[in-house]
């Protein structure tokens, strides 16, 4: 069945919506079927696979962090909620790793702790939705706020800014010969594209350091 879906719509009624998603489950599950009936007559064995051991002693050396995890889960704005974060996660593998020289046994120990830290917060943002929201404010009937802007770079052929919530994305269009095929954008970005010529539509997408708050090159 349909687990989660986050989307709003003024044209539409949800009836419609709902007959929609609908819609495309069933056609899904002509193309499961189809998968299905492809491995039953090509289909390679399944590999065999053995359930890591859950590191327990990193699990419970990191729950003691857990209501100050809890204390700063949510803080208003997404990076801020990160930084916040991340400093309680720079307290705990501090602490629990102080007085280990040897390299290799701290990178170990820096990785495991990393790893159940990991694990401890997504327990923490389950918890508050079990209590009602999540960690951004929003209860389980709310979106983040979406908003449209066409024709935001007046000099393309076609553009716009999308938002959601803290999250943007412009999207530009811009028309031209055969031979002036994504030329361009290609060399700027340097992806190195076969067979790009006489193809209808080309989608190079290209996600910024910036989008993760973080610097980087871009020609």
């Amino acid at each position: 069945g349909i687990s989660m879906v986050e989307a709003s719509a003024s044209e539409l009624s949800e009836a419609e919506m709902i007959d929609a998603l609908e819609l495309a489950q069933d056609t899904i599950r002509e193309l499961v079927d189809m998968i299905s009936e492809l491995k039953a007559k090509a289909g390679k064995p399944a590999l065999e696979w053995t359930r890591p051991t859950p590191d327990t002693t990193s699990a419970d050396a990191v729950a003691r962090w857990e209501d100050k995890v809890y204390a700063v889960i949510r803080t208003e704005g997404k990076h801020e909620r990160s930084k916040a974060v991340n400093a309680v996660r720079s307290q705990c593998l501090e602490e629990l790793t102080s007085g280990i020289d040897d390299e290799r046994e701290l990178a170990a120990r820096t990785k495991a702790l990393k790893n159940a830290f990991g694990d401890m917060v997504g327990q923490v943002e389950r918890r508050c939705i079990l209590e009602g929201t999540r960690t951004d404010g929003r209860k389980a009937d709310e979106i983040r706020k979406i908003t449209i802007v066409p024709n935001f770079v007046p000099r393309q052929h076609g553009s716009v800014l999308f938002t959601r919530g803290e999250t943007q994305a412009i999207v530009s269009t811009t028309l031209g010969m055969p031979d002036d095929e994504l030329d361009v954008a290609i060399a700027a970005i340097g992806k190195k594209l076969t067979d790009v010529r006489n193809k209808n539509r080309v989608t190079v997408y290209y996600l910024l350091a910036a989008h993760f708050g973080k610097l980087s090159d871009f020609a």
